[in-house]
Formats: structure tokens, C-alpha cells, sequence
């Protein structure tokens, strides 16, 4: 539904005060980049490109993370073969390996973690944001729906009658987006976590099937960002 809000800070254990903060504040850059002359659409990717710029530390922080644990794939294929029914040696073989290196396998989780209140306070904004209503963008006339770009003549099951464009546009750059970040399955384990990924992102995929088409454009732009910052680190 239009203009429906979901309140993610309870479930996240992130306070309300801090998420209607950010909110309340991405909103009111949002409304000053309007002010300046431009749609709502373009103003919604420039404020993408704000917070993912101002982001940036974290998202290298995160890079760099996911590259030491790429280079290490091949020793732990190692450790996991010397030691395939002995998982406590593994574990204690695996530490060693870490600690060695340097690696922290909880540092990638802080920028997260870090990010989670930006995200949820961006989603806040944009969904409860009555200026996005009957904003005109590109095929839609209202940023504060979703993009309905016509009608089936047929009824799909939990999805109605309405083909939404942007959110398969969303769902098919989070997919390609997961395959490009994530590094390549080396045994049964990753493989099943890659799997479990899949799924997760298209049940994602259903679940955003309704949201206003501004929050798509937000994730596009965002998707779009991320692989461009990744090639770049």
C-alpha cells in the first residue's frame, strides 16, 4: 500500500528516537535538493550518492574484509580436508590461521551493523514522505506507489494484477550484486550458503513487490553504487 511504513527498530533492537533522527533529516535533504529545481526522482538518486559517498570508509573497510577472506579460501579448503570429522581441531586450527594473518572475522560486521540505522532511517523517509505523492518520475506518476507500469489481465498469487517493474529491476541487481561481492563457493558449505542466499534475496524480492516505486529508485541507484565502488576498491 502507499505511504505504508514498517517499523524495523523494535525487531533491530535500533531506537525509534534514533531512526525518526535520520529520517527526519535524509528527509530534509531530500526537500532541499527539490527546493533547488529538481524532480523528486533525481534528487532521490543524489541523496543515494550523498549517503553512500559519505559512507565510503565503511564500504572500503568492508572491501578490504572480503578480500583477505578471499585470498584465505584456499588454506582453510586445506584445514577443512586435513580435518573433515574433527571440528574442534578446525576450529582451533582455523583460529590460528586467523590469528596469524591478522584477520578479525567479526570486522566486517560493525560496518554493517553501523549502516543498519542509515538504511532503515532512508526506508522511513522515503515511505512515509507525503511530497513523494503524485510525484511524477520517468513511466510513473507517483514515487509514493509502486510503479504499476500496466495492468495483466490476470490475478498472480500474493502479487495481484499489477506489473511492478522496478522491484524485478531491484531484485535482479541484488542478485547480480550478491554474485559479484560474494566470493566464489569452494565447498558443500559455501555452496549451501550461496543457495541460501539466493532464495533469501528473491523472497526479498516478493516482499518489496509492493513498495513505493521511490524506495526502488533508492535501491537501484544504491545497487548501481555499490558494484561501481567495489570495481573501484
Amino acid at each position: 500500500q502507499a505511504g505504508t511504513v514498517i517499523d524495523f527498530s523494535g525487531f533491530l533492537f535500533i531506537p525509534a528516537s534514533m531512526v525518526a533522527g535520520i529520517a527526519g533529516f535524509l528527509l530534509w535533504i531530500l526537500n532541499g535538493f527539490h527546493g533547488a529545481g529538481l524532480p523528486y526522482g533525481i534528487c532521490i538518486m543524489l541523496l543515494t550518492v550523498l549517503v553512500r559517498s559519505c559512507m565510503f570508509p565503511i564500504s572500503k573497510k568492508q572491501a578490504m574484509n572480503a578480500k583477505r577472506m578471499k585470498e584465505m579460501q584456499p588454506r582453510l579448503a586445506e584445514l577443512k580436508a586435513k580435518y573433515p570429522d574433527d571440528k574442534q581441531k578446525f576450529a582451533e586450527e582455523q583460529m590460528k590461521l586467523f590469528a596469524e594473518t591478522g584477520f578479525n572475522p567479526l570486522s566486517g560486521c560493525l560496518p554493517v551493523l553501523m549502516q543498519l540505522p542509515i538504511f532503515i532511517g532512508l526506508y522511513q523517509s522515503l515511505s512515509s514522505s507525503v511530497d513523494l505523492r503524485r510525484a511524477p518520475f520517468l513511466w510513473f506518476d507517483n514515487l509514493a506507489a509502486p510503479d504499476a507500469l500496466f495492468s495483466l489481465p490476470f490475478k498472480m498469487p500474493f502479487l495481484g494484477n499489477e506489473f511492478n517493474l522496478l522491484p524485478i529491476i531491484t531484485t535482479s541487481l541484488f542478485l547480480f550484486q550478491q554474485k559479484m561481492l560474494m566470493p566464489p563457493p569452494t565447498d558443500e558449505q559455501t555452496r549451501m550458503q550461496a543457495k541460501v542466499f539466493f532464495w533469501m534475496t528473491l523472497m526479498m524480492g516478493f516482499m518489496f513487490y509492493h513498495v513505493p516505486a521511490g524506495l526502488c529508485v533508492y535501491f537501484i541507484a544504491s545497487s548501481v553504487w555499490s558494484m561501481g565502488e567495489r570495481k573501484l576498491l
